[in-house]
């Protein structure tokens, strides 16, 4: 059996620490073709996409990724990952509207067990006894509620590739607990790198102070 293991360079932070075959990968594929597939705006040769809902511009000829509301600060590795894989990779077909475990991808379970699993304790730690919290963050982050545990949300990672999170809340018996959900088409849009690098995304915008 294939085990899979995230190519993220030990100590990565920043977009300025991407590997030069992302971008290299994302100018071999024609800018019209990434936008169609992705959503994106295309301005001569850059784009801008959203990721939760907070645009940012990739520009491939500067190899740049700049948060358009906040130019002057850094962008994280993560968002870099996500945003230049997803030009690269996406094909123009939209979400299932169907959600999986990640268990049930190829390869998913290293997204739930194992050393590069899905830190999940924030959002117990947070949400736990407080799932309406969870729910106006969600909704902060351009997502909503939808169907699932004791409350469960949607959110747009990406406007083709949504994410969802189950809370169980804490009780007099049991802890509080979360599990992660992606859409069926997921893989379409992302490899297993980029999925796990927005599902930490999600993790960090839900529990980060609102600006």
């Amino acid at each position: 059996m294939t085990v899979y293991e995230p190519k993220m360079p030990p100590g990565s932070q920043w977009a300025d620490e991407l590997p030069g075959h992302f971008w290299e990968n994302l100018q071999n594929r024609p800018p019209e073709l990434a936008a169609a597939a992705t959503g994106a705006a295309l301005n001569q040769g850059q784009f801008i996409l959203p990721v939760f809902a907070r645009p940012y511009l990739v520009d491939p000829g500067r190899r740049l990724v700049q948060d358009i509301s906040r130019p002057e600060e850094r962008v994280d590795y993560n968002t870099a990952l996500v945003l230049v894989s997803h030009l690269t990779r996406a094909g123009e077909i939209p979400s299932a509207g169907r959600m999986l475990s990640p268990a049930e991808l190829p390869g998913g379970r290293a997204l739930l067990f194992g050393p590069h699993a899905l830190p999940l304790e924030p959002i117990i730690e947070h949400f736990g006894r407080n799932p309406e919290v969870l729910v106006q963050r969600a909704r902060a982050l351009g997502g909503d509620k939808c169907d699932g545990a004791d409350v469960a949300v949607c959110l747009p990672g990406l406007p083709r590739v949504p994410l969802y999170l189950l809370l169980w809340v804490a009780d007099e018996e049991f802890p509080a607990r979360a599990v992660p959900g992606v859409d069926a088409n997921v893989l379409h849009h992302l490899d297993l790198d980029g999925l796990l690098s927005l599902a930490h995304l999600m993790v960090q915008r839900l529990t980060e102070r609102p600006v």
